[in-house]
């Protein structure tokens, strides 16, 4: 029995591939309710485990499509869904002009592994200036629809003519951001500190994060911040 059920498996698993290879990133409508599309997706996920055949290298994406008779789409994909990093460089801060004349400045926003859309994320920006005094803004860097395909970044300005020649800028980030396919979603908890002498972004350190994140929830308008 035991030499008949291999090679069962191996044809079961041959024709769920080859199935999966047939449809992939083909799309199909198809009348469902909420409660059958969760099922579906359910349902096909166990299949894949029940095989072999990790999440890791198929998406399903079930969601209506308002079409007539209120059928829904859904697609699945027989492709590796890749992990997107949304990141700031070592160079992704620097000023608008190179003589640092004026409180102008640039940030880059990349995205490594994957392109990245759908960002929900708060943005704090702590300034320090040479006399050690602070300030807090919470910039607006990803408007609404914004995608950053894989490896492209997307560079927002900041600051103004008449903005203090800061000494530090410290950018705190937290929130979620999804593939551009939007089936998989990741959240993001990173602060960054620019040094206006050396033009260089760096990661703080837990004992510096900290000190940092104490300094901003020290402002009214950081209500949000949580450790």
């Amino acid at each position: 029995m035991a030499r008949r059920a291999v090679p069962q498996l191996v044809r079961s698993w041959i024709l769920i591939s080859s199935f999966l290879f047939l449809i992939g990133n083909i799309s199909y409508s198809q009348e469902l309710s909420s409660i059958e599309k969760s099922h579906f997706q359910h349902d096909f996920e166990n299949l894949l485990t029940k095989y072999g055949l990790t999440n890791s290298n198929y998406s399903i994406n079930v969601k209506s499509t308002k079409q007539s008779g209120g059928q829904t789409a859904f697609m699945i994909n027989n492709y590796p869904q890749d992990d997107p990093t949304l990141l700031v460089s070592e160079d992704g801060v620097f000023p608008k002009d190179s003589t640092k004349q004026n409180g102008e400045y640039f940030i880059q926003f990349q995205s490594i592994g994957a392109g990245s859309t759908n960002f929900n994320i708060m943005c704090y920006m702590l300034t320090e200036d040479v006399n050690g005094n602070y300030d807090l803004t919470k910039p607006d860097f990803f408007h609404n629809n914004l995608k950053i395909p894989l490896h492209k970044a997307w560079q927002v300005g900041f600051g103004s003519p008449d903005y203090p020649l800061p000494k530090e800028i410290y950018f705190y980030l937290k929130g979620t951001y999804t593939t551009l396919d939007g089936t998989k979603s990741y959240n993001i908890d990173d602060m960054y500190d620019y040094g206006a002498d050396d033009n260089h972004v760096s990661i703080p350190l837990n004992p510096e994060r900290n000190r940092i994140l104490e300094l901003i929830s020290a402002f009214p308008s950081a209500t949000l911040i949580s450790k």
